[in-house]
């Protein structure tokens, strides 16, 4: 891992070695997290089990049990002045892998803005150049 490309944050490690980015109207970039803190892991599985609620709700879909597969920073930048950061986590039932979705949980990082700023210009380089 090089260590130039990764943040230590209050949410866990981001690693920009390893992000995805998409364009829809707005730049998103999923950035791999690790070392993610107990009480983040905590917020992540109650967020979890609100969205299974929602689904099962809102969508009639029968969850047996869920299992985290991905957990990422996302990153949106737009035409506002600042990027928007949200923890997204994927998730799968774990009788049947085709029923999978997210949840998000919205963070504020202003406190890494400067690094924040170069890694993501880094990024953009390297991805979409």
């Amino acid at each position: 891992m090089k260590k130039e490309n990764t943040v230590v944050t209050i949410v866990g490690t981001v690693d920009f070695n390893q992000c995805d980015v998409t364009v829809d109207g707005s730049i998103s970039l999923f950035v791999v997290m690790s070392d993610i803190p107990e009480v983040i892991k905590e917020e992540i599985s109650k967020t979890v089990e609100e969205a299974i609620k929602y689904y099962s709700d809102e969508w009639d879909q029968k969850w047996e049990e869920a299992e985290i597969v991905d957990i990422t920073l996302k990153i949106t930048l737009s035409d506002c002045n600042k990027p928007k950061y949200s923890i997204s986590t994927y998730f799968e039932d774990s009788d049947d892998s085709k029923l999978g979705e997210c949840a998000y949980i919205e963070i504020d990082l202003s406190m890494h803005q400067e690094e924040m700023k170069t890694l993501i210009a880094n990024v953009l380089i390297n991805e979409l150049m």
